[in-house]
């Protein structure tokens, strides 16, 4: 006989969304993807990681994208990725990133 856990079982053990999204707001960390605006543009993505590194908490999550436009999806605090976003915004798309989440 196969049984299955209830909502309320699993909702015991794992973290909600809303839970997810707390944590997050609670260590300042967000996820944002960054991109060239151009292919002109592509050299710049090598300087936002060099100034990444001055940034305490700062990690790349992935990098992805073709040959010709890569992008990388990274962990920011929200003041340093506000501070990066005036450095960089001329060349650079850099937005917050909606991770995806298994149900």
């Amino acid at each position: 006989m196969i049984c299955c856990r209830s909502r309320a079982d699993s909702s015991a053990r794992e973290p909600s969304r809303d839970q997810d999204r707390d944590m997050s707001a609670t260590n300042g960390i967000d996820q944002f993807l960054v991109a060239p605006r151009n292919a002109a543009s592509t050299g710049d993505l090598a300087a936002f990681e060099q100034a990444m590194q001055s940034v305490p908490g700062a990690a790349i999550l992935q990098r992805a994208g073709k040959a010709g436009q890569p992008r990388l999806v990274v962990a920011l605090p929200a003041a340093s990725a506000s501070r990066l976003r005036e450095q960089f915004g001329a060349t650079l798309i850099i937005e917050p990133n909606a991770p995806l989440k298994p149900f």
